[in-house]
């Protein structure tokens, strides 16, 4: 879905019961080479009351988006730390379509999450670092913190609830990376459950299982 209001495109799905009060919203970002359909099988692990809004990257492919360029000639493959202009014009976007869809969709601020895969995770997880007053929790699998972000002070962090997940096997986001990540925000003050599989760079079905679990309590 495209609007003149909102810079980046957007799939959306509304609750089937609205009421007159404002209603809570999760933002899915996807992974590099992909689009917002990409993610939405996931909507229906979220309460019926929630909006389910995924945006689109803003950098086309020659196959799907990317929220920033990777450079894929790095030793052994492995993605380097993405490029902070990149980087900051995504999130710049993202909020000016969040603030947007806030007030189109009498959405409730303070009920905002975010779930990411891989580069949608670190987008994710700079968006909360970055802004932890626009979001009340956070989702990624299989990705991390960037090194930009690790020097957050903010006092809004104290107790946020995250959920990260890893794949031993992961080729592409290699699993010390996402350890330091869960150790930073530990460190900061967040509320931080970690989901560990055995697999690779992809959502495994364990992980999903301790996902509702933890949704239970912090988002349902």
């Amino acid at each position: 879905m495209e609007s003149p209001e909102i810079p980046l495109t957007f799939e959306i799905l509304q609750p089937k019961i609205r009421t007159e009060s404002s209603s809570p919203a999760v933002f899915f970002l996807h992974g590099y080479g992909a689009n917002e359909l990409d993610l939405m099988s996931l909507s229906c692990y979220f309460p019926s009351d929630t909006f389910i809004i995924s945006l689109r990257a803003p950098f086309p492919l020659v196959s799907g988006h990317c929220w920033y360029p990777i450079n894929f000639s790095a030793i052994g493959g492995v993605p380097e730390q993405p490029d902070l202009d990149f980087l900051n014009q995504s999130m710049g976007l993202i909020k000016q379509s969040r603030d947007s869809l806030i007030n189109l969709y009498n959405l409730d601020h303070t009920r905002i999450g975010l779930l990411g895969f891989s580069q949608g995770t670190i987008l994710s997880l700079s968006l909360l670092c970055t802004s932890p007053s626009d979001y009340s929790w956070c989702i990624g699998f299989s990705g991390y913190l960037p090194n930009h972000f690790f020097d957050s002070t903010s006092s809004e962090l104290l107790n946020k609830p995250i959920f990260i997940s890893a794949g031993i096997e992961d080729e592409l986001i290699p699993l010390d990376r996402v350890e330091t990540t869960k150790n930073k925000l530990i460190e900061l003050g967040c509320n931080v459950t970690f989901s560990l599989h055995s697999g690779g760079h992809y959502i495994e079905e364990n992980t999903i299982l301790e996902l509702q679990t933890w949704m239970s309590k912090y988002v349902l």
